[in-house]
């Protein structure tokens, strides 16, 4: 880890726009009194999943149309089951899409909402795991010691016997490099300092002790989630406060993976609940069953081993979630989905109305280009006799003479 921004050609783009975002979102915050990184990753989840609530509304739309063109659906596969060869494939796809056509729905369309959320989710990640190279207010917090310890002589030999001591891993230092790189390199350091490892560097550079008070009272307020710090795991933190003897540090530990289960769990149930009589002879309710199970485990380990912030913005996704599902369940309850359905063939048929007239229009236009090329045979008979002519009067040595003399030596052979 280093504080110079993820490089990657996907991933990179987007940590660093969600990282500017933060950071204006912490600016904001901070001129109401409020300087906390986990309240700005609620407020950013909540507005990353309010801007993806259109998608997240035809995503349960499909969802509760599908359960009634189930039956149809399945009625093609069976039809074509065992064919394998192209034209029974093209023709299934053709059925199928016709199908889809008729409830006015796109196969692709609940996918989308994954699809973006996922790589919001990685970006988050790597965010958090470095939160001052991506908001800069954070990173002006650490600029004062910053600038102590690169007044003294040999620190970069110091803070390398600290972080072997304290066993700091996945830190990529720059000491050699720029005097910029340099101080990135120490606030990498800094910022995976636990209260041990502020210990250790205050005992390390005793003569500023109070510059080195301050920033840890301003980074508890920055990276405080509930008394835990953000930067860490659950997983450390549940080891450092078990040495530490505060349980209810502990405690807060162990509840927040079961708390992003518990809540993953309550998204899909409500998910699951709005289709599931629709859906009930559908092989598909099955694995929809085994994902409710799965989804839960998954988020116990993802949010206990992984920084708390991604945790936080993990539980805040899921609660916001579970409160649209809620209110689109009550609000699909009352749509007659028999009356969307009756809308969406007349448009299906509009539209393959439409189609066949452009397709109608290209072979008539198609066919008056043609019927232009016809040549009648009065006019055929005039062209030929113009070139008989043009070949009788040809000046001598031009090239017509020269072919009619190769014509009549030709006809001579041939009496």
């Amino acid at each position: 880890m280093v504080l110079t921004q993820y490089g990657g050609t996907i991933l990179g783009p987007i940590a660093k726009a969600i990282g500017v975002i933060i950071n204006y979102l912490y600016i904001g915050l901070s001129h109401i009194g409020i300087e906390n990184i986990s309240i700005t990753i609620i407020l950013f989840t909540i507005i990353v999943y309010m801007l993806l609530f259109p998608l997240t509304y035809k995503q349960q739309k499909f969802s509760k149309l599908n359960g009634k063109m189930s039956p149809e659906l399945q009625k093609i596969q069976k039809k074509y089951a065992g064919q394998k060869d192209q034209a029974s494939r093209l023709a299934m796809q053709q059925e199928t899409q016709a199908v889809y056509d008729k409830y006015g729905v796109s196969p692709t369309g609940s996918c989308l909402p994954i699809l973006i959320q996922f790589p919001i989710m990685l970006a988050v990640y790597r965010v958090v795991m470095n939160i001052p190279a991506y908001v800069t207010s954070v990173k002006a917090v650490y600029n004062p010691v910053v600038k102590d310890v690169m007044s003294v002589k040999g620190y970069d030999t110091i803070l390398k016997n600290l972080v072997d001591e304290l066993g700091i891993k996945r830190l990529t230092l720059h000491f050699d490099g720029t005097a910029k790189e340099a101080a990135n390199s120490v606030i990498d350091i800094l910022y995976k300092f636990s209260e041990s490892g502020w210990k250790a560097f205050t005992e390390a550079f005793p003569a500023f002790t109070d510059d080195i008070t301050s920033l840890q009272k301003s980074l508890h307020g920055l990276n405080n989630f509930l008394g835990l710090d953000i930067s860490w795991s659950p997983m450390e933190s549940l080891k450092l406060h078990v040495a530490d003897g505060k349980i209810g540090l502990v405690a807060l530990a162990i509840l927040l993976p079961l708390v992003s289960a518990f809540t993953q769990w309550l998204g899909m149930k409500l998910s699951m609940s709005a289709q599931e009589e629709a859906m009930k002879d559908n092989p598909a309710m099955q694995n929809m069953k085994a994902m409710n199970m799965f989804m839960p485990i998954f988020s116990i380990i993802l949010v206990f081993t992984s920084p708390i912030g991604l945790g936080v913005y993990w539980i805040a996704g899921a609660v916001v979630r579970a409160v649209q599902q809620f209110f689109l369940n009550k609000h699909f309850d009352k749509l007659d989905f028999d009356k969307i359905i009756e809308d969406n063939r007349e448009k299906a048929e509009a539209k393959r109305a439409k189609r066949e007239g452009y397709v109608k229009s290209a072979i008539s236009q198609n066919g008056k280009l043609n019927t232009k090329r016809i040549v009648s045979p009065s006019e055929r008979d005039e062209a030929l006799r113009e070139s008989e002519e043009l070949k009788q009067n040809a000046k001598p040595g031009s090239m017509a003479s020269k072919a009619n003399l190769v014509r009549d030596y030709n006809n001579r052979n041939n009496n």
